[in-house]
């Protein structure tokens, strides 16, 4: 990731043993496709009701384990970068700023 630009992630930690059970990183889709819509629509930790109010996923994934939800590549959803110039535009460059993410994720939350 260059200057300025941020990798936006929801962490929903386990319901059952967050200290034990393991961390898995969900990479929704890609440019158009944000991770909100594993969190409300897959395999996230909540469902929308009709009336637009949230209930608990019974069958999410974070009912036995850490998981992480990830914009990428930057520009997609919340993650951000300073120009539309900066866009990630090969695999090269997701799967660097994607170690670059993992790097200061780990570094952010050690016990992972």
């Amino acid at each position: 990731m260059t200057n300025g630009d941020d990798m936006f992630y929801w962490l929903f930690r386990s319901r059952s043993n967050p200290s034990k059970d393991p961390l898995v990183m969900w990479l929704t889709g890609g440019p158009g496709c944000s991770s909100e819509l594993a969190v409300f629509f897959e395999n996230g930790p909540f469902k929308f009701n009709a009336d637009q109010t949230l209930r608990s996923n019974a069958y999410a994934w974070n009912n036995v384990s850490n998981v992480v939800f990830v914009d990428n590549p930057i520009g997609t959803g919340y993650s951000k970068c300073n120009s539309i110039f900066d866009f990630d535009t090969t695999e090269q460059q997701i799967a660097e700023n994607i170690k670059r993410f993992v790097i200061g994720f780990v570094e952010a939350n050690p016990e992972f």
